[in-house]
């Protein structure tokens, strides 16, 4: 491969990561429920599957990096958050019984989906080129999205069921603020042992082959795991769930990865990868469902919007700034110790998510007892009647 196409394919790789998990798709997160409101989901799809094959279509034929960037870039990316965040939204509602279990199958198929897709895509690459792997895709995704927008079905009817906006005095609820903040400091950290692992397993001396091997086995560890934890958060609840895996995550952080990094030995760094690819995923899996049970039916689309913001403002800004942190160590040949800023950065947003977990869930259990405490003095009230007027 000359040195240009690899630049070229590079830069276009990376305005993908901008379609699917830029400021775009965040945008369309925060406006899909307002328009899911006046529209219908059925027209959001409709139009979200339009514009996301036609970002590719056009992708396909630009000669430019500024048309790649408004084609796949811009249109693709509104239309990836149009499409996405309908139908996360639904599983919910339509499997209330183990919303769990259906929401680890969702999102196993969709990492399975990923984890399958690279390495097609890059045998596209090399065999029929950029523009025509990219009209492959747009004829792919156009035909998947057409049977999805068919099938799928609106959300259920809710009194008094808000899908416009969050209700302002929501703002001031501390446990909303948690969860956004717990949203944004998962969506900071969690994708940066993917993004750069490999660079790290390249400086403990690992082969670019054992280091691209361990990378999918850390992915295909998480894909798996989901259906495990959906069952879980079933079973044990969705609460109780996200704070062990989530503090499995940290503890595993600053545990296994830091002593990798420190005393450049690999058997840590082996074990964080099972213990992040087995727990990393719970968010993802789980809290879709919390959400349900801390905001109500009535609130739930709307609060998706907002905590969907969150996710994607993290998405975009996690990796950027784990490089800024990482510095000029990327730019020569890496030491394990370069890396140390990098992983306490991402064990502290790790911590700092796991803690806001638990400060939501006492918050939560303050809550119950109150009304525990005042429906039980609602039922002793007329017993005591019946004690003194005998």
């Amino acid at each position: 491969m000359r040195p240009d196409e690899a630049r070229n394919r590079a830069a276009i790789g990376a305005i993908g990561s901008l379609a699917s998990d830029g400021l775009l798709t965040v945008f369309a997160f925060m406006f899909t429920p307002y328009l899911e409101n006046r529209a219908g989901i059925r027209r959001i799809l409709v139009v979200g599957n339009a514009m996301f094959s036609l970002g590719l279509g056009l992708a396909a034929a630009s000669t430019r990096y500024w048309q790649v960037v408004l084609t796949q870039g811009l249109i693709g990316g509104i239309g990836s958050g149009l499409v996405q965040m309908p139908l996360i939204m639904l599983v919910p509602e339509y499997f209330s019984n183990r919303p769990g279990k259906a929401m680890g199958a969702v999102t196993c198929a969709g990492s399975l989906g990923g984890l399958t897709y690279t390495p097609l895509i890059q045998l596209m690459l090399e065999n029929i080129g950029t523009r025509k792997t990219l009209g492959v895709l747009c004829a792919t995704n156009a035909a998947v999205l057409a049977i999805a927008t068919t099938f799928a079905q609106g959300p259920r009817k809710f009194a008094k069921r808000s899908t416009c906006r969050v209700p302002w005095p929501r703002f001031k609820e501390p446990i909303f603020l948690l969860a956004v903040l717990m949203t944004l400091f998962n969506a900071l950290s969690i994708s940066t042992p993917l993004q750069y692992g490999p660079d790290f397993s390249q400086s403990l001396g690992f082969s670019t082959t054992t280091a691209a091997t361990l990378l999918a086995i850390h992915i295909g560890i998480g894909s798996f795991s989901r259906m495990l934890i959906g069952h879980f958060g079933d079973k044990i609840g969705y609460m109780n769930t996200l704070i062990l895996g989530m503090a499995v995550t940290s503890l595993a952080t600053w545990t296994f990865w830091l002593e990798a990094a420190l005393n450049q030995i690999a058997w840590p760094w082996c074990v964080f990868i099972a213990c992040h690819g087995s727990a990393g995923t719970v968010y993802s899996t789980l809290f879709t469902s919390l959400s349900v049970q801390l905001f109500g039916n009535e609130n739930y689309i709307a609060v998706s919007g907002i905590l969907g913001c969150a996710r994607g403002i993290g998405y975009v800004a996690g990796s950027p700034l784990a490089g800024l942190i990482l510095g000029e160590a990327q730019d020569h040949d890496k030491s394990s110790k370069d890396f140390k800023a990098m992983i306490i950065w991402t064990a502290c947003l790790l911590s700092g998510c796991t803690v806001c977990l638990v400060v939501i869930q006492r918050i939560e259990a303050r809550k119950r007892y109150r009304k525990w405490k005042v429906s039980y003095a609602r039922e002793a009230q007329p017993l005591e009647r019946a004690v003194e007027s005998k």
